[in-house]
């Protein structure tokens, strides 16, 4: 909670009402009470409740990424040696970087970039990311991939193409690669939009 507040540039502020009621304000717009057998137990129902009012916060690594390939630039993570707990210094680009240090390794990576997105801009809007990874499959359900060719096209691609001396067609390469990537290929007499 308190880490949304900070994303949010909000105040965090704290009323009890009694040993068993906690009511959590963040800046002037989110407020709620929790109860509990104890002024902790008050405080973490409170919490919770006022996490499901707070808007939705994209994760500033992936906001990095995000920024990164819009800037067209490269970066990189560089575990730091330390000591104590971790640090992981952020490079964005050929210029900028940051560092932070955290418990985790993903705390500390996570602490870089939110110094490197402060001091790139600090009003950084971007899109929030998909709800699911664009690579990640659900294992249960089968994806249907299609793939819609002209027949004519290829036809004439195959005449005026420079690698022709080899034995396969373009159309047996299309064939062959839809195979080993478990694509079923369908032929129609017509394209279909």
């Amino acid at each position: 909670m308190y880490e949304r507040a900070k994303q949010l540039a909000l105040p965090v502020r704290l009323e009890s009402n009694d040993p068993f009621t906690v009511t959590y304000y963040i800046g002037e717009k989110y407020c709620a009470t929790g109860k509990g057998f104890n002024k902790h137990s008050a405080k973490q129902s409170a919490a919770e409740k006022i996490l499901e009012l707070l808007p939705k916060m994209t994760n500033p690594i992936t906001r990095v990424y995000q920024l990164a390939q819009i800037r067209q630039v490269k970066i990189e993570f560089i575990q730091l040696p330390t000591k104590e707990n971790y640090r992981f210094q952020i490079k964005f680009g050929d210029h900028e970087h940051a560092e932070g240090s955290g418990k985790t390794k993903q705390l500390a990576k996570r602490t870089a970039a939110e110094i490197l997105l402060e001091k790139l801009d600090p009003i950084v809007v971007l899109p929030p990311p998909p709800a699911k990874g664009l690579l990640k499959r659900d294992g249960n359900k089968q994806e249907k991939k299609h793939v819609h060719f002209v027949e004519e096209v290829i036809e004439k691609d195959e005449q005026i193409s420079p690698r022709q001396s080899s034995n396969n067609s373009n159309k047996q390469e299309l064939i062959d690669a839809c195979q080993k990537l478990q694509i079923r290929v369908e032929y129609f007499d017509e394209m279909v939009c």
